[in-house]
């Protein structure tokens, strides 16, 4: 059974651990905000707890020196990224994902040696950009 510890549980880190125990897998959310701690843990479950990624402790409370896998999810991408670097350094986690705000920052997640990242500012924008071309196209 994959395990994959989870940084942030906020809508997407919560959407992701849903997907994935739905899938067969195993997920432990870290996140720092008690309330949403409660929130998850009535929703899915015993799999969140109140911590911070970057403290050596919480990681190994969460379990990370079994993870098959590591998702940050905060929406800063400093704390993803020192996250991350721990995850893959300290613990061997080969398999690392990162959400990236700034797109500038996206080359030099990759250069870090993060596997896997989504830029969500890009995304938004060509999604928007996308479902909004319609409306800029002149008939002829």
């Amino acid at each position: 059974m994959l395990y994959t510890v989870i940084l942030g549980g906020g809508l997407i880190g919560t959407g992701i651990a849903r997907w994935l125990i739905e899938a067969g897998s195993e997920v432990t959310i870290i996140e720092i905000n008690a309330d949403k701690v409660d929130i998850i843990n009535a929703s899915l479950g015993d799999v969140a707890i109140i911590g911070d990624a970057h403290k050596i402790s919480d990681l190994e409370l969460a379990g990370i020196e079994r993870a098959d896998s590591f998702i940050a999810t905060s929406s800063r991408d400093d704390i993803n990224l020192v996250a991350c670097q721990i995850a893959k350094e300290k613990y061997s986690i080969s398999n690392t994902t990162s959400l990236v705000f700034n797109p500038g920052n996206d080359e030099f997640f990759q250069l870090l040696g993060i596997n896997k990242t989504l830029n969500v500012t890009n995304t938004v924008i060509e999604s928007i950009a996308s479902a909004s071309a319609e409306l800029f196209v002149e008939e002829v």
